[in-house]
């Protein structure tokens, strides 16, 4: 993002964090988020608390205790931190059982018009998560493609996925249409046919040896979800 570029908060809560020092405490100049916001929500997720981060601020224009509305400027984009260039670092965490667990902020955007979100798990012959893993997505009806990579560390262990859709790969923005993903494994490229749908999170699962599949996780239900 441009430097300087107004942050806007993204819905109605109170600011609890506001300037350096959000990992190292409070004041510390060298804390890798920079200066940074803090917004705990009005509302909640399944009876957990809600909370949004944003890092990297060259300014904040809130302090901690202040009532804010989705929309209201926040914060500048910076480049304080741990940064290579100018951009705004955004979470989405749900605070359960004394602990904040970050969820990927592109399965909470609502995607443009026309637009679906694609997600999944990539896992090898063992069930494991492919961390790091390259997939390639491909428009069939235009020259559009993606290249796609896997969360760096296993989402389990480090409490990076949703609940519902345990994944470990989220790709946003994506026009409806016709697709093809692919991937390589063990020296053999898999690859499958999809369609994304508009205004909704499309879902695919790879487990090696057997390749892709399209649906939600097994061990989900698409009720739960909706509920």
């Amino acid at each position: 993002a441009p430097l300087g570029q107004t942050v806007r908060a993204v819905a109605d809560g109170e600011v609890i964090f506001s300037g350096y020092g959000l990992i190292n405490g409070e004041g510390d100049k060298t804390d890798p988020y920079g200066i940074a916001v803090v917004i705990r929500h009005a509302f909640s997720f399944e009876g957990k608390t809600l909370y949004t981060v944003y890092g990297h601020f060259s300014e904040a224009l809130v302090s901690a205790g202040q009532k804010v509305r989705a929309g209201d400027p926040i914060g500048s984009v910076g480049l304080t931190g741990n940064t290579t260039g100018p951009h705004l670092h955004f979470e989405v965490r749900i605070h359960e059982n004394g602990e904040y667990k970050i969820q990927n902020p592109e399965l909470w955007l609502v995607p443009p018009l026309d637009h679906g979100v694609l997600a999944g798990q990539i896992k090898g012959n063992n069930g494991v998560f492919l961390n790091s893993k390259i997939l390639w997505l491909k428009s069939l009806d235009n020259d559009n493609s993606w290249t796609i990579t896997t969360y760096s560390q296993s989402p389990i262990d480090r409490h990076l996925h949703d609940a519902f859709f345990q994944e470990n790969f989220v790709q946003n923005d994506i026009p409806a249409g016709s697709y093809e993903i692919s991937t390589s494994y063990n020296y053999k490229i898999y690859k499958i046919t999809i369609q994304i749908v508009p205004g909704a999170v499309n879902y695919i699962t790879f487990n090696g040896k057997p390749g892709f599949t399209e649906g939600y996780p097994a061990n989900s239900s698409a009720d739960d979800f909706l509920r």
